[in-house]
């Protein structure tokens, strides 16, 4: 009878485990649909590297204006734009303004080759840049002891190694703003007033 009574319970306990949580060996298996929180689209969303996320929302979906908005975000929190180029566990994403309502736009996954930097182990990384959480230097030169979630990050005015945490501050300490658009374009017949 208690043999019984166990078969009967684990038979009710498989269809709960289809349904376990497991998180994404690559990108390619973290491809899927999700609900956008802003519209109620549906949006894909990818994890290029742990505790990154990147999102496409679509934008007036079905209408000529149909567009979307792309975003990172680092433990739910959502990457400002402040960076041109960003590559984030050997994933590019290019930062494209919005000019028009129907652009792709915010920061786009570029679908390059994984890219894997140059190591310079002449220059290693000192106490003050790990302490301070980023360094400057190109993307073709890390130095050696760059902790492996580091991400490089480029904007007009300085590129940096930098570990995620820190990404804010080295925005802040440059101040540095989103790229600059040209704006939306007027549509036919208004005044831009």
């Amino acid at each position: 009878m208690k043999h019984k009574d166990l078969l009967v319970f684990l038979l009710l306990l498989l269809p709960l485990s289809l349904f376990s949580c497991t998180t994404p060996a690559s990108p390619e298996e973290a491809n899927m649909q999700v609900p956008s929180v802003s519209s109620g689209n549906m949006a894909s969303s990818v994890f290029p590297a742990p505790g990154w996320t990147y999102e496409t929302e679509i934008t007036h979906e079905g209408s000529r204006s149909e567009g979307s908005v792309s975003r990172l975000f680092y433990r739910y929190n959502e990457l400002p734009a402040a960076f041109n180029r960003l590559i984030i566990g050997g994933h590019e994403f290019l930062y494209i303004t919005m000019v028009n309502l129907w652009d792709h736009s915010g920061y786009i996954y570029a679908e390059t080759e994984l890219l894997s930097p140059v190591k310079n182990a002449s220059k290693p990384i000192n106490r003050s840049e790990l302490k301070n959480g980023w360094y400057q230097s190109g993307y073709e030169i890390i130095k050696s002891g760059t902790p492996v979630d580091w991400i490089y990050a480029e904007s007009e005015i300085i590129s940096v190694w930098a570990s995620p945490e820190n990404l804010i501050d080295v925005i802040d300490l440059f101040a540095l703003e989103s790229p600059s658009a040209p704006g939306l374009l007027m549509q036919p017949g208004t005044t831009g007033e």
